[in-house]
């Protein structure tokens, strides 16, 4: 039996002063991806996957903004990129709309994502953006 496999994707801190752990510079945005986050009394990591390093101490680690934390939903769109929490998809047949996690499943609006995934190419969803680095493409609800 095999294991499915877990992704962890964050946008990575840069410490401007480190004095002042909550400040970071925003300008230069990036996400950081791995396979598990640690969580301490002041910052977040996404652990890089490194098969090599067997304990915990060996890992390398990134420092990340914990709101922008997202896991993969293991699914990908129609042009067979990955898709996590927080990515908008619009589709011909589809809402845009951000990833969630709600209910115990991931969600494409209020429907199951896995709706929106397997369906026939001309009308499964693509990947646009994300809503850190693009909430603009998200619809306005009149």
């Amino acid at each position: 039996m095999s294991m499915r496999e877990i992704k962890i994707r964050a946008i990575k801190r840069y410490l401007m002063n480190e004095t002042f752990p909550d400040l970071y510079d925003k300008k230069n945005m990036e996400f950081v991806y791995g396979t598990g986050v640690y969580q301490d009394t002041h910052n977040t990591w996404i652990i890089l996957k490194n098969p090599e390093k067997k304990s915990f101490s060996q890992m390398t680690a990134n420092i990340v903004d914990p709101k922008t934390v997202g896991q993969w939903t293991g699914l990908k769109d129609k042009n067979g990129k990955d898709i996590y929490e927080g990515d908008i998809l619009a589709g011909k047949k589809w809402k845009t709309s951000a990833i969630t996690f709600k209910d115990g499943m991931f969600k494409f609006g209020s429907i199951s994502l896995v709706t929106v995934t397997n369906c026939p190419p001309e009308f499964c969803c693509e990947k646009i953006g994300n809503i850190y680095e693009n909430p603009e493409l998200l619809e306005v609800n009149p």
